[in-house]
């Protein structure tokens, strides 16, 4: 009785300044990007109110690269220290989450780091126009497993 979009998908810093050291460095917590930023909508289409518990739930990307298939957490921005939140029937929810790394690790990232030169920065355009129709929005808690079914609108900035 709950449906699951993504209102806005935001990628941003999908070209990564160049490190004069020589390598792309990268972690968890960096800033250099890619960064993906999701805003999730939550329909209840049912006539009761319908319970989320943002913080023991999990949101995730899963998207291919190269033949290799990838999961990436995203953080929830608004209410993940929520135990409850209600949606009132045919009411909706809009919650955010976003990952400022979600392609470390991936075969896209070690394809830069093989092809890096100090002297440019890195661009990551070729490899999210691979990736991008791969992506599959998830969110999980007890009681709900739900699929992101449509992405209304996507954004992407240098």
């Amino acid at each position: 009785q709950i449906n699951l979009k993504v209102k806005e998908f935001v990628i941003s810093h999908i070209i990564v300044k160049s490190n004069k050291s020589g390598l792309i460095e990268g972690s968890e917590d960096d800033s250099n990007g890619p960064f993906l930023t999701l805003d999730l909508l939550f329909n209840n289409c049912s006539d009761s109110i319908l319970i989320l518990h943002p913080s023991k739930s999990e949101i995730s990307i899963r998207f291919r690269y190269k033949g290799e298939l990838y999961s990436r957490r995203m953080f929830n921005l608004n209410f993940q220290e929520n135990d409850s939140i209600f949606i009132l029937p045919r009411q909706s929810l809009i919650i955010g989450c976003n990952n400022n790394a979600f392609l470390m690790g991936t075969k896209a990232w070690e394809d830069k780091q093989k092809n890096y030169n100090i002297n440019n920065d890195i661009d990551f355009t070729n490899e999210l126009i691979y990736i991008l129709p791969t992506i599959n929005v998830i969110y999980m808690e007890d009681g709900y497993l739900l699929n992101a079914n449509e992405i209304l609108n996507v954004n992407i900035m240098k």
